[in-house]
């Protein structure tokens, strides 16, 4: 697995994986504003190629002093190989190098357990937002700095 920033040219292998993530982790209507968030933050989003194609994605944002986790994707034949753990993990170095006091993420229930295993906490939740049947969960985590 080779993790890199995404290319303009990677955005149609995305969307390749999004439409298999319909409809179970995402609604059809959501692949506009992941074209939107592509045009507006790729520059903080990364992919991770196997054989040199694209594999799984997910990025970030800053908002003032706290970041945002956005648009994990990860392309279902490899689903428990470690890409989406490699994604965050590597997104959440570089929002720490930028020195953010939190970080949040907008999810689903869906995934509300694999972003728990890196100390988000869920802070509201709101039912059917998404899409019918898929829920926000809210959650968060506060960066700690050494003294």
């Amino acid at each position: 697995m080779v993790l890199r920033k995404y290319q303009k040219e990677d955005q149609p292998a995305l969307e390749e994986i999004f439409k298999m993530l319909v409809p179970a982790y995402f609604g059809a209507g959501e692949l506009a504003d992941f074209r939107s968030y592509l045009a507006e933050h790729g520059g903080t989003y990364f992919v991770i190629t196997m054989d040199g194609k694209i594999k799984a994605g997910g990025g970030h944002h800053l908002q003032e002093n706290w970041g945002r986790l956005s648009w994990y994707l990860v392309h279902p034949e490899m689903a428990g190989s470690g890409a989406g753990r490699k994604l965050v993990e590597h997104n959440l170095g570089e929002l720490n190098r930028q020195g953010v006091e939190r970080t949040e993420v907008w999810t689903s229930q869906l995934a509300e357990g694999f972003f728990s295993k890196f100390g988000f906490d869920v802070v509201r939740r709101e039912n059917h937002y998404w899409t019918d049947g898929i829920h926000l969960v809210l959650m968060e985590r506060m960066e700690t700095r050494e003294p």
